[in-house]
């Protein structure tokens, strides 16, 4: 699905973009984010055979910091997933507010839950995958939603790229995990 999607937003660039500049701009260093994602899930995914011994649950589609109980339990915003999804979900979410947050709870679930090296990666996969770019890059495509949030993600790649070095270090810490070396060499 990321591989459609990402395809998908591509053409919509190619042929929407010119009414968007901040789009134009910017959906080079995304996509090249979700790119890292999808080989990284691939690479997660021929390492571990693909694993079926872990349960599906009642996700939500997107999970936000602060998260609005209506909007939680509106049965529209449910999927059916891994509970990594809600985790990465929500972090990404926390990270886009306040990086230490989103690392202080990524640590806390790391003790609590004591996830597998398998969720484990699959949950850095679902960190890279930039779903929070997207989902305003369609709000505006589709919906002809203002840009303002979607410059706000733009003025925060930094605190991205240090937040997603930053995960991989407290992951590799508890397990350790495949690197995307381009991301560990960026500076903090």
């Amino acid at each position: 699905l990321w591989v459609e999607k990402v395809d998908y937003m591509e053409y919509q660039v190619h042929e929407l973009g010119k009414k968007y500049k901040e789009i134009v701009k910017t959906f080079t260093y995304f996509k090249g984010l979700a790119e890292n994602a999808i080989c990284y899930l691939k690479q997660v995914e021929r390492s571990f055979k693909r694993q079926d011994n872990y349960y599906l649950t009642i996700c939500h589609k997107r999970i936000f910091y602060p998260n609005n109980r209506l909007y939680y339990d509106n049965p529209l915003n449910f999927v059916i997933d891994l509970e990594i999804r809600d985790i990465a979900e929500l972090l990404k979410s926390e990270m886009l507010e306040n990086v230490n947050l989103a690392l202080s709870d990524l640590k806390y679930y790391l003790n609590v839950k004591k996830p597998s090296l398998y969720l484990v990666s699959l949950l850095y996969a679902r960190l890279i995958y930039p779903s929070y770019y997207f989902d305003e890059h369609e709000l505006i495509i589709n919906n002809n939603k203002d840009v303002k949030r979607l410059l706000l993600i733009i003025d925060k790649i930094k605190n991205i790229q240090d937040f997603l070095k930053e995960s991989y270090y407290i992951i590799n810490e508890y397990m350790p995990i495949e690197k995307v070396e381009w991301l560990l060499k960026k500076e903090l």
